[in-house]
């Protein structure tokens, strides 16, 4: 597929708003969001009004899988039936704090806004959850080093998807990885 980078300042309505769903996992997104609203978005997820997002050009082959010229170049199609959490991570006091979070699952990352609601696929949320930060306190009168975990981006879970919707997806990966393996 034929691709492009583009400064997110000239990228039109449809390219943000395809980024701002596949790439950045901003499902909540109206269908009938402005230019400017998304364009709000995707700045504040990036964290740079200097970004470039990557967009399929008109001559690329992608009309045949479905994607209209200039809409963001997905990082994989998902299935239809992928697991969805909705959720809100919280912001921090600091400017690190403020800033989206990076998460990827075989070498495929998004940015995870904070602040808001969003919509992830089950499987960055399953990074998120085991992203936690360890920290070592030394009694100074025993000697004994004590460890606490906590999450290393403290969130909200707003709903999750079944056990039966995750059992499900994971057969669905597991028969196209033997697929493709054959």
């Amino acid at each position: 597929m034929a691709t492009i980078k583009k400064p997110i300042s000239e990228a039109t309505r449809d390219e943000l708003l395809s980024y701002a769903r596949l790439a950045l996992g901003m499902q909540d997104l109206a269908g009938n969001i402005s230019r400017d609203a998304v364009l709000s978005h995707v700045v504040t997820a990036l964290g740079s009004a200097d970004a470039t997002i990557e967009v399929a050009t008109p001559d690329a082959p992608s009309l045949q899988a479905g994607i209209a010229p200039g809409a963001a170049t997905p990082p994989r199609a998902a299935p239809a039936d992928e697991p969805m959490v909705s959720l809100t991570i919280h912001e921090g006091r600091d400017e690190d704090g403020k800033r989206p979070v990076f998460v990827a699952v075989n070498g495929r990352g998004i940015l995870l806004p904070r602040g808001q609601k969003i919509t992830i696929k089950w499987k960055y949320f399953h990074v998120l959850e085991n992203a936690v930060q360890t920290h070592f306190s030394p009694n100074l009168s025993t000697g004994e080093v004590t460890e606490t975990s906590a999450p290393l981006y403290p969130y909200n879970v707003h709903s999750l998807p079944t056990q039966a919707e995750i059992d499900a997806w994971r057969a669905t990966e597991a028969e196209r990885e033997r697929k493709l393996a054959a």
